[in-house]
């Protein structure tokens, strides 16, 4: 900005052709002035580049950091995966060998309701000759009640 000034002011003096003035003082001084702007440009410059280069490393410790963190986290939770899977693998087979168990049990039980049916159709056979047998009995006590004197 300052550049620009001073080259409208050699500029200006030259153009206005003034005896009184200075032509080659005024473009001397435009001249600094240049330089200096530029002088001062290229410290802003430096230092742009500088804060620049101390923002990249931040953001490259930064950016290390966070991934060292979510490494960590992304290993804990691999873990807790692999841990939930050995420990469902353990659920299904527990209820793979319970439900074996189950089965096995409903055929026992079947086994054990077959046997009660035979068994109660057995007792109704003794129960059945038990009934023919007292009266057999009886009939042969009626006889021998009879047969004596």
């Amino acid at each position: 900005m300052l550049a620009a000034l001073g080259i409208v002011a050699l500029v200006l003096a030259i153009s206005a052709g003034n005896e009184g003035v200075d032509q080659q003082k005024i473009a001397h001084e435009a001249t600094e002035q240049v330089k200096e702007e530029v002088a001062g440009l290229n410290e802003a410059v430096e230092a742009a580049n500088e804060f620049q280069e101390e923002s990249s490393e931040l953001a490259e410790q930064n950016t290390k950091q966070i991934n060292q963190q979510v490494a960590k986290a992304v290993e804990g939770g691999e873990e807790e995966l692999h841990r939930l899977r050995r420990r469902v693998v353990g659920l299904e087979e527990e209820a793979e060998s319970r439900a074996e168990e189950t089965e096995a049990l409903q055929q026992e039980t079947k086994a054990l309701r077959q046997e009660g049916k035979a068994t109660a159709a057995g007792q109704k056979e003794l129960a059945a000759e038990v009934k023919a047998l007292s009266a057999q009995v009886e009939e042969l006590e009626e006889e021998l009640a009879q047969l004596e004197p």
